[in-house]
């Protein structure tokens, strides 16, 4: 937060470290899902109430498939 910037990094469900038998299930509607709740954590205040400007948040995104 010093550089003006926070980070919020996740796996998918079923993916990389995330909890969950299912490895590497691909399903559209659920990682939409995953990255509504990604957004909604940040916009609730997740990483710092008061400390990050919801209004201003980029998205990056690979994948190793």
């Amino acid at each position: 937060l010093q550089a003006g910037m926070a980070v919020l990094a996740f796996d998918y469900r079923g993916f990389g470290g995330s909890d969950g038998a299912v490895r590497n299930l691909v399903s559209w509607p659920r990682h939409l899902q995953d990255w509504q709740a990604a957004l909604d954590f940040v916009h609730s205040g997740g990483l710092g109430k008061g400390r990050v400007d919801t209004t201003r948040v980029g998205l990056w995104g690979v994948s190793f498939s």
